[in-house]
């Protein structure tokens, strides 16, 4: 049985500095950080670049049929859907570039719901739409986390937002308080398992 955590953190205008102060603060803790934001073609190199300048954790792009490894950040590669299934990546091509209707976010939200259930973590931060709302839905009905940065500190609002009216947000947080929250989650949950698993006396 595979026990990694995925973290899945969607943005989109206003978000790369909550994005970057989220991974100043990430530790190593059994968990994998998935970034969901669509970037661009020749974009992609930059975000890595200064990701790993706040990332204690390697910056990998994900690719179709990649194995998930714990204690690493997946980027996604420019010009297609990003999905999971048994702790491997499956791309899908994006038919219209652009499109308003690219639910990037929203797609994989599902596949994780459905793949990890109760260790799935959802982060949304600074954003315009509705991307990401019918996600956290998703990831809340399978019995996992989801994290909302404070509309009030963020320069575009409407992601957090929507998403903290589907009434399915578990925390409402400050980008730097968010690394902390999700390794206190992750670890009570081990915890209780590890707590199952030893024998009464």
């Amino acid at each position: 049985m595979n026990h990694k955590f995925i973290v899945a953190i969607g943005y989109s205008e206003g978000g790369l500095e909550p994005l970057l102060t989220f991974f100043d603060h990430v530790p190593h803790d059994h968990a994998t950080y998935i970034i969901l934001r669509h970037i661009p073609v020749g974009q992609r190199g930059v975000l890595t670049e200064v990701l790993q300048r706040h990332s204690k954790l390697e910056i990998k792009e994900a690719m179709d049929g990649m194995l998930i490894e714990r204690d690493i950040v997946y980027v996604p590669p420019s010009n297609s859907y990003l999905l999971i299934k048994d702790d491997q990546f499956y791309l899908q091509p994006r038919v219209v570039e652009w499109s308003n209707y690219n639910y990037s976010i929203n797609c994989f939200l599902k596949s994780l719901a459905e793949a990890k259930a109760s260790r799935s973590i959802a982060v949304i931060l600074s954003g315009s739409g509705i991307d990401g709302a019918a996600g956290v839905i998703d990831i809340h009905k399978a019995g996992g986390m989801v994290i909302i940065q404070n509309p009030a500190s963020c320069a575009y609002p409407e992601m957090p937002a929507n998403a903290i009216q589907t009434g399915c947000v578990d925390k409402i947080l400050e980008d730097s308080e968010m690394p902390e929250t999700i390794t206190k989650h992750v670890h009570a949950i081990l915890e209780r398992e590890k707590n199952k698993t030893q024998p009464t006396t």
